[in-house]
């Protein structure tokens, strides 16, 4: 057993539905990713991935960053370690995945091996689309008002 925890399965037993299966089934169907996201645990990643019983890697490159170079996992020291870490879990069949912010930053991951990957964040979409419904609000405000200043002039 590689950890132990309460039992709080509200969501997991369907709302308290089937609280038994769950009870009896959780164990096989979870799944037990570790996250990599400081120097001191990619330098031990071979041991990581040959630990038994995870079934999964991701990539905090972010956080990563923060501890390298001040933030900046675009780098090219943050992206050398990335590219081991994916390299590493593919040689050991550990799936391995890290958060993107753009399509091209998505490939260049899928293209190395890496297999689980997020873009964007909640936040940024959430953002982008108000920012959006803002400048078309503004345009029909805009335009309304050239309306009412055109209908003064007659």
């Amino acid at each position: 057993m590689l950890f132990r925890s309460g039992f709080g399965p509200v969501r997991a037993s369907r709302y308290s539905q089937d609280v038994e299966r769950y009870r009896r089934e959780a164990n096989d169907e979870i799944a037990l990713f570790v996250q990599i996201e400081t120097p001191e645990a990619a330098g031990n990643a071979r041991e990581i991935f040959d630990t038994a019983g995870i079934d999964g890697a991701f990539i905090g490159n972010g956080d990563l960053a923060n501890f390298m170079n001040h933030g900046q996992p675009g780098s090219e020291e943050v992206q050398e370690v990335v590219d081991r870490l994916i390299e590493m879990a593919g040689k050991k069949s550990v799936p391995i995945g890290l958060p993107t912010w753009s399509q091209q930053e998505c490939d260049r991951y899928v293209q190395r091996g890496a297999q689980l990957l997020t873009i964007g964040s909640d936040m940024g979409f959430l953002g982008n689309g108000a920012r959006g419904d803002l400048s078309k609000v503004r345009a029909s405000l805009e335009t309304a008002k050239q309306g009412l200043v055109e209908s003064y002039k007659k």
